[in-house]
């Protein structure tokens, strides 16, 4: 990653290094000089713990994956995501209107209802994310 582009994952400010690289394998963790904590103190933990902090929903390490790490599949993350959450949102819509009329199995094949489900979790990550930024 080019020089300033990292965010401290404690106070969202702009940090030009994560850490700084000195002769014989030697790191030393840059601290924010806005809160005065280390800019990324996921870049030592083990991928697994990122993973666990992220799913009990942890803004830094939210902040982590997505300012401070080089992946590039942001995108398939956030669809497969988003499509988990509109099949979970369908199947409960589906489960609120059962009956044991065989004749109700078409209304399972409705593509659009499945299709405003994922427009309203899409909606609910586009506000979550610009309520995040902003914080």
């Amino acid at each position: 990653m080019a020089p300033g582009l990292f965010k401290c994952v404690e106070c969202n400010e702009d940090a030009n290094e994560l850490h700084r690289d000195y002769s014989n394998g030697i790191l030393k963790i840059t601290i924010c000089s806005s809160c005065k904590k280390p800019v990324d103190k996921y870049i030592e933990y083990d991928p697994v713990i990122v993973l666990i902090d992220a799913t009990l929903c942890k803004i830094q390490a939210f902040r982590h994956i997505l300012f401070n790490t080089e992946i590039n599949i942001h995108w398939k993350l956030c669809v497969f995501c988003l499509l988990c959450e509109a099949y979970l949102r369908w199947s409960l819509l589906q489960g609120s209107q059962a009956s044991n009329d065989p004749a109700d199995i078409i209304r399972y094949t409705k593509e659009w209802e499945f299709y405003c489900m994922f427009a309203l979790a899409a909606l609910d990550l586009g506000v979550c994310s610009l309520f995040f930024s902003s914080m």
